[in-house]
């Protein structure tokens, strides 16, 4: 699951989350911040969900922009603390 914030054109910020709501697997959240909206991406692996946020979201029209902010993996074969902290934010 990736925690992310979108970046979009504030002159179609309601448009734009409404077609990002349409893709499967993604929800989407409030920012107090203008022009943007969060999401929470689930999928079956990290592939996966990378392949929504850069296959999909960052592809919708209103997109300028799409922020990772956190990366939880519910899988018992990665060992606890084995996710790290990254550069660009994901954690």
């Amino acid at each position: 699951m990736v925690g992310a914030y979108v970046r979009a054109k504030t002159a179609d910020l309601g448009g734009t989350r409404r077609r990002a709501e349409e893709i499967e697997g993604l929800e989407t959240f409030d920012l107090e911040r203008e022009g943007m909206f969060g999401v929470v991406v689930e999928g079956p692996s990290i592939d996966a969900v990378h392949d929504v946020i850069e296959g999909r979201l960052t592809r919708l029209e209103g997109v300028l922009g799409v922020f990772p902010v956190s990366l939880e993996i519910d899988d018992p074969s990665v060992p606890t603390g084995a996710v790290k902290g990254t550069p660009g934010g994901v954690s």
